[in-house]
């Protein structure tokens, strides 16, 4: 079973118990956890990392989501010593720069960094809530770098937003949701708050 968690786009969070509860009954007949954690630095509390090495259980972290450097290419598994073995004698030594390895143990150990990003993300998230919710469009759900909105006709929000070069995804499948990233200032988050104006 494959778990994101939180979840991408709607932001759903299962409980560490669910998800240890989970892992145990599939454990228990040979199969496999598998956790996708790229959202997890925004609240390590809901992290499945201290069960990292349990039977059953394969976490995967990704580095660019929190840290904003999606370039960096950079992201870890935690699994028990069989499955990592497993996975160097398949894949090899992975192809990480020597500047990427500093910058991400460099990041990792900034742990003044991580408490003050996460408030000010937080309160920036909040102020994105209140413009979007100002606009008429039903916050259902997300993490504190985007939201996910559901309204009566999202591919015409989706078409003006774009018209204004102004990136939101849209669903093919979900006529009515969209996900709206963290604006990355008051700027944009004024910008955005003129374009849904502008959409009615």
């Amino acid at each position: 079973m494959v778990v994101v968690n939180p979840n991408n786009p709607d932001g759903y969070r299962w409980t560490i118990a669910e998800l240890e509860e989970v892992r145990g009954r599939l454990a228990q007949r040979g199969g496999w956890l598998i956790v996708d954690e790229a959202y997890a630095d925004l609240d390590p509390s809901a992290s499945m990392a201290p069960f990292a090495g349990s039977e059953g259980l394969i976490i995967l972290r990704s580095f660019g989501k929190f840290f904003g450097l999606a370039g960096t290419r950079l992201g870890a598994v935690l699994a028990p010593p069989h499955i990592l073995a497993l996975l160097a004698e398949r894949f090899g030594v992975w192809d990480v720069s020597g500047p990427a390895l500093a910058l991400g143990a460099k990041a990792y150990a900034d742990k003044a960094w991580h408490e003050a990003t996460r408030s000010r993300l937080a309160e920036a998230a909040t102020r994105l809530r209140v413009v979007l919710v100002n606009a008429g469009l039903q916050d259902v759900g997300g993490t504190d770098l985007f939201r996910y909105v559901k309204t009566g006709d999202a591919q015409a929000v989706w078409r003006t937003l774009a018209h204004q070069g102004i990136a939101i995804r849209g669903f093919e499948d979900q006529g009515k949701a969209l996900r709206i990233g963290l604006p990355p200032d008051a700027q944009a988050l004024s910008r955005l708050a003129r374009a849904l104006a502008a959409s009615g």
